[in-house]
């Protein structure tokens, strides 16, 4: 049977203005070893796409900065610039289409959006499926990915996923947990801070992403 999953994704819109929070849904492959891969890819592809933007925005010729000195120079230049720069960086409709396009296979589009809410992340925004084995929250305001079994009951290390794996391949899943916990921390995100809480398990102490006890 498939292990299906959602991936909430929470920040803001960019002509609208306002929060707006999306929630996917993955039909398949939704364990952590698959979708962190795609979770991580998306926001790999997404900062691309800002830095991108922001050279064309710039005009030609100049060589596109780094993210994180892009994440700064919007923030303490975006008047300058003429954007809102908390808009811009956390556009939640940029991080779900990639996150649509990186779960894309031959097979067919690996998520959907399902719902959208033109306001902050709330509880409810998460689940609203019986058959879900795992729950993931993407803040791209608090630059975080939050991983869970069930939201009410608080974040979980993704790598307790290793313990229902057949003996022979636990330190293979082991491997490729840790490695996209490696890449999120390497793109300056954190694991399992959620800025709203339901009841998290062991406090909500910031640590980055390639930290997994």
């Amino acid at each position: 049977m498939s292990t299906r999953s959602i991936i909430v994704i929470t920040g803001t819109q960019t002509y609208k203005g306002g929060r707006q929070t999306l929630r996917l849904y993955k039909g398949s492959d939704g364990y952590p070893t698959e979708t962190l891969e795609v979770i991580a890819s998306e926001i790999e592809q997404a900062q691309a796409e800002l830095v991108s933007h922001e050279n064309r925005f710039r005009g030609e010729g100049k060589q596109p900065p780094k993210f994180k000195d892009f994440f700064e120079l919007l923030f303490t230049k975006g008047k300058a610039l003429g954007v809102d720069p908390k808009r811009f960086i956390a556009c939640a409709g940029l991080y779900a289409g990639k996150i649509i396009g990186c779960a894309t296979s031959p097979y067919g589009m690996g998520a959907i959006i399902e719902e959208s809410f033109d306001e902050p992340l709330k509880p409810e925004h998460v689940g609203g499926h019986f058959d879900t084995e795992w729950e993931y929250v993407v803040d791209l305001v608090n630059r975080d990915v939050s991983v869970y079994r069930r939201y009410e009951s608080g974040v979980e290390d993704p790598l307790t996923y290793v313990k229902q794996i057949r003996d022979e391949c636990k330190e293979a899943e082991r491997t490729e947990i840790q490695a996209q916990l490696d890449r999120l921390e390497a793109l300056g995100w954190t694991l399992n801070c959620p800025a709203i809480e339901s009841k998290t398990k062991g406090g909500s102490k910031r640590r980055s992403a390639g930290v997994s006890k």
